[in-house]
């Protein structure tokens, strides 16, 4: 699975095919690159260790907002 992405203006098409051009800034299908990327495994939040004193850690600056912004 990937995307094409216009180099020219950075539009985003997904899919396996090449656009012919661009439909924001009308560049041709040359301007176009291809980037694959694997699909999301949320399996891997398996091995999180939640009683972990770091994770701890992690969750507070994460569950607090603007935690220290006086």
């Amino acid at each position: 699975m990937g995307e094409w992405e216009c180099m020219e203006c950075g539009y985003v098409a997904p899919g396996q095919k090449r656009p012919e051009s661009c439909p924001e800034c009308e560049s041709p299908a040359e301007a176009f690159e291809y980037f694959e990327f694997e699909e999301d495994d949320f399996d891997d939040f398996e091995d999180i260790d939640y009683d972990d004193d770091d994770f701890e850690d992690n969750e507070a600056l994460v569950t607090q907002p603007n935690a220290g912004d006086d």
